[in-house]
């Protein structure tokens, strides 16, 4: 291990303020820095929400599960940064064939099915969705950024992005693993996936699969600039 072994000073400006943010480290002050993403906002300030869908049982194949839609006019860009699977074994399974998800960009907003409660104190019933703040000092989303569980029709298709597979066998351990690894494909230095205003996100199930004791759920995480 090593620390720096020197280090520089900065001329005050007109006001005579030297106003280099640093931090005393083994009797040398270190210049503190902060780093800024493609949009120009500091890393970790942008807003943050929780889209979170309680597990139901799995039904019909071809059923949106739940989506998230950004309106034309809402003056925000969403970047989708994680997508968990909520995953809720209740009773011993089979080994059966696997379900298939699968994730979609949307190019309209979904209709029917169950608006998502805002900030809700207590958990929503099976199938519905709460849209949670992280930082109680978020601002309030815009009446453009909707979501809805199992909507009945919209939500048209536009972009496939990815497939997703899982089992309902309970001695798996992706059983009881599942819902701590984020489904995202994470590009460390890259693009997060983005749904510009008019766009739209959701998750389908593709197939349907003969088995009890599991249901599943999502939680997906996003921040809006």
């Amino acid at each position: 291990m090593a620390q720096a072994n020197d280090g520089f000073a900065r001329n005050p400006d007109s006001g005579g303020a030297v106003n280099l943010a640093t931090h005393l480290i083994g009797g040398k002050e270190y210049p503190v820095i902060m780093d800024a993403d493609d949009t120009g906002h500091i890393k970790g300030s942008t807003p943050a929400y929780l889209l979170t869908q309680m597990p139901r049982a799995t039904t019909a194949a071809a059923t949106d599960f739940f989506d998230i839609f950004n309106a034309t006019g809402s003056g925000l860009t969403i970047r989708i940064r994680g997508l968990w699977l909520v995953k809720q074994v209740t009773a011993a399974s089979a080994i059966v064939p696997f379900f298939e998800f699968h994730a979609i960009m949307t190019s309209a907003v979904g209709t029917g099915g169950t608006a998502a409660s805002i900030d809700p104190a207590a958990a929503p019933a099976a199938g519905l969705l709460a849209l949670s703040e992280l930082d109680s000092a978020n601002p309030a989303l815009p009446a453009g950024i909707t979501a809805r569980a199992l909507p009945a029709g919209g939500a048209t298709a536009a972009r496939f992005l990815w497939p997703m597979y899982f089992s309902n066998e309970e001695t798996y351990p992706w059983a009881e693993g599942s819902q701590f690894f984020n489904l995202i494909p994470e590009l460390a230095h890259d693009q997060p996936i983005t749904v510009r205003e008019g766009q739209g996100f959701k998750v389908r199930q593709i197939t349907a699969t003969a088995s009890t004791g599991t249901n599943y759920g999502w939680m997906l995480a996003f921040t809006t600039v």
